[in-house]
């Protein structure tokens, strides 16, 4: 039924959780490919790059390299974690909105499901801080599958 999974991934504990959900379906034979994601956020290399520019580099400078160092890092831990699943395998790294990037590579890809960490913030704190799973819900022509992390009381 799922035949091709997606999994955006920030490398946090989160993600983490839900990269077990992905690797356990494709042991079990109920997924034949993953695409592993990873967006590198512009608003965020935006922002450091603006807080840079005060110690002599050029904002855009800094952006550019800040931008590369950010793929090249992402690149080899995509590369690391696609050992680990059972079936095909492919890695993207991209630039750009996190919502609008997954929401185009799942549509490129044709993917039949996508699967994704939440932080499980308060409602306050998601519409404060935005939620890419919650957007993902809503927007995604996929179905996808929201793994929240542990809640300690």
């Amino acid at each position: 039924m799922f035949r091709k999974l997606l999994h955006p991934t920030d490398f946090s504990e989160c993600s983490a959780k839900a990269f077990e959900y992905v690797k356990a379906l494709c042991e079990n034979g109920i997924a034949e490919e993953v695409v592993l994601l990873h967006v590198v956020n512009k608003k965020r290399v935006e922002a450091m790059a603006m807080g840079v520019a005060w110690f002599g580099e050029t904002a855009l400078e800094f952006e550019e390299e800040f931008k590369d160092r950010l793929i090249k890092e992402a690149e080899e831990k995509l590369k690391k974690l696609s050992k680990e699943v059972k079936c095909r395998v492919k890695t993207i790294v991209c630039y750009g909105n996190p919502v609008k990037e997954i929401l185009r590579v799942a549509e490129e890809e044709g993917v039949s499901l996508i699967i994704v960490g939440s932080h499980g913030r308060s409602n306050f704190e998601e519409v404060l801080l935005g939620s890419v799973s919650e957007e993902l819900v809503r927007r995604a022509k996929a179905p996808v599958l929201v793994v929240r992390r542990d809640v300690k009381i």
